[in-house]
């Protein structure tokens, strides 16, 4: 429902997030959980049964802000309520003659910023859009402008245009980087996020390190993904068996 609200031509329509999303979640909600309950162990002495579902993690991991405009709830002593769009309506997707920038305009100063960048005085002069609870109340105004008018500016520059306009005016702005440039993109770079390594199969690897760094325990990234029966020898010596270890490569019991 999130990843839909974002295109103009079809917001009503939800869209699908093209990742294992939830997998992944999950599997970092249950680190969590389990490092959570070792602690309590180490000072209670006691275990105890850790339960997850990743309709659980979904909901925990997106409610407080992509659903902040569902969180308060009318009765009657309140009445109803005025609920305005999360966060996230405020940023602005653009596309670029070579490539896509992001920007987000949470304060005045920045959505003023992000107008007179594109040369479009009048929309920041605009008293329907002269504060941020002006611009959510015309929003469909607003969005109105963007498509007819700073989307048409924007395809007119290139990103490294844009990016220097929108800094010059204090506009916080990214570039949208595609996978394959990734690797290459100068913070990345700098923070030592990939290395490469061989496989004796599949030959070059590209991989991602873990993303936090320990000064005391720093983490030694592993190697790759072990062929069939690679370790074979290793596992049955550390099991007892290295005396048959020839009898059931033999005889096809092992590989």
């Amino acid at each position: 429902d999130i990843q839909g609200s974002i295109h103009r031509e079809h917001a009503d329509r939800p869209e699908q997030v093209n990742m294992l999303l939830l997998d992944k979640l999950t599997a970092w909600t249950g680190c969590q959980a389990v490092t959570s309950a070792l602690l309590a162990r180490s000072r209670s002495g006691k275990g105890q049964l850790v339960e997850l579902s990743m309709l659980d993690t979904a909901i925990s991991f997106v409610w407080s802000d992509v659903a902040a405009d569902q969180i308060l709830q009318p009765d009657a002593e309140a009445g109803d309520i005025d609920t305005r769009p999360p966060i996230r309506a405020s940023g602005t997707m653009q596309t670029y003659s070579d490539g896509h920038g992001f920007t987000m305009t949470l304060t005045q100063n920045e959505f003023d910023g992000m107008c007179r960048a594109y040369g479009l005085d009048h929309i920041a002069d605009d008293p329907r859009f002269s504060s941020l609870a002006a611009r959510m109340k015309n929003r469909a105004h607003l969005r109105e402008l963007i498509a007819s008018e700073m989307d048409v500016v924007a395809l007119e520059l290139t990103v490294a245009q844009a990016e220097e306009r929108l800094l010059s005016h204090d506009v916080p702005f990214a570039r949208v980087r595609t996978l394959r440039e990734l690797p290459d993109d100068e913070q990345v770079r700098h923070n030592e996020m990939f290395r490469e390594l061989k496989h004796p199969v599949a030959g070059r690897l590209r991989d991602a390190r873990t993303a936090p760094r320990f000064t005391g325990t720093p983490a030694q990234p592993g190697a790759p993904a072990p062929t069939v029966g690679q370790h074979t020898r290793e596992i049955l010596s550390e099991i007892g068996m290295a005396q048959e270890t020839d009898e059931l490569l033999k005889r096809g019991i092992v590989s």
